[in-house]
């Protein structure tokens, strides 16, 4: 899985996780797999050889009591000489009392590109995203220059779409193909065929709206057993086509690629270069790489180390 050619094209990794249980605290139930330490070392290892030349911090949904801590910890990093992590993403809640003081906050720092929402667990009531509270809190933030990274269930895309829609000045990145499930998406299955129109469209209608990117990214951490990018394809060739190549980017999910049977960074990186490698270089560097460095305004990945 390893054996990655010498002249591959860099990768601008737009969502990378570390995280700490023993520090702060998840408002998720963390899998066993995962509730330990993941720290930016270990981010490094897993991707050696992989072509990663720069990474962005994704929020971990954290508890309210930890989002300074996650604050400090991942803006001293993205400040640490030699560090490939060069912006973030960092955890609000828009319908918190603290909301106004950490957009504050995170306007003023220099590595902050923007928030995430996470939206798609079960907890979270359906329409909950169309309160007029919840859309104003997400416009105010790209009044302020901040981006929202919205992670939402795959089958309730057009909500999030309705959202998009009201709020022209803020730019939303869509997590996880639209957390598609790949199994899902092509399987011959007549109880999946709902489950795959029903995203397609909601992919579609949020391609449709000029303020939103893809991100190709999280899919494999569902995975069938024994995965080749045959499986993936069919995902990740909807969203290229839909939103068209200069409005795609790409992410890893470390460590959350590592949940499916026998999965991880490597095995993603490869996959994804399978499927990509049927597009022109200028179109393959464009989602690798250019068009993450266009809207985070990151330097050239083609100057820095690979990981």
């Amino acid at each position: 899985v390893s054996s990655f050619s010498m002249t591959m094209l860099p990768i601008v990794d737009c969502h990378q996780h570390i995280w700490d249980p023993s520090k702060t605290e998840f408002k998720w139930d963390c899998p066993d797999k995962l509730n330990k330490p993941f720290l930016d070392d270990d981010y490094r290892n897993a991707a050696a050889g992989t072509g990663i030349a720069q990474s962005v911090y994704m929020e971990v949904a954290l508890k309210q009591n930890s989002v300074q801590t996650e604050f400090e910890m991942i803006t001293n990093l993205c400040e640490s000489p030699g560090s490939q992590m060069q912006a973030c993403f960092l955890g609000v809640e828009p319908l918190m009392e603290s909301f106004p003081t950490l957009l504050k906050q995170y306007a003023e720092n220099k590595f902050v590109r923007g928030v995430r929402c996470v939206t798609h667990e079960e907890v979270t009531p359906k329409g909950y995203i169309l309160q007029d509270k919840f859309v104003e809190a997400l416009r105010a933030l790209g009044e302020n220059g901040l981006m929202v990274s919205i992670c939402h269930r795959p089958l309730e895309l057009e909500d999030v779409a309705t959202v998009v829609e009201k709020c022209p000045k803020t730019t939303f990145i869509i997590d996880h193909c639209g957390n598609v499930d790949p199994k899902r998406i092509q399987s011959g299955k007549d109880e999946d065929k709902e489950y795959e129109s029903t995203w397609r469209l909601g992919i579609e209608k949020l391609a449709a709206l000029p303020n939103t990117i893809i991100k190709l990214d999280g899919i494999i951490a569902r995975a069938p057993e024994n995965v080749t990018a045959a499986d993936l394809k069919p995902s990740v060739s909807h969203c290229i086509n839909v939103f068209g190549v200069s409005r795609c980017i790409c992410g890893s999910d470390w460590p959350v690629c590592t949940l499916g049977p026998d999965t991880s960074l490597q095995l993603w990186v490869k996959l994804l270069r399978e499927i990509l490698g049927e597009y022109p270089s200028e179109e393959q560097a464009a989602v690798f790489h250019k068009n993450a460095e266009r809207i985070y305004q990151l330097e050239p990945s083609t100057s820095k180390k690979q990981l």
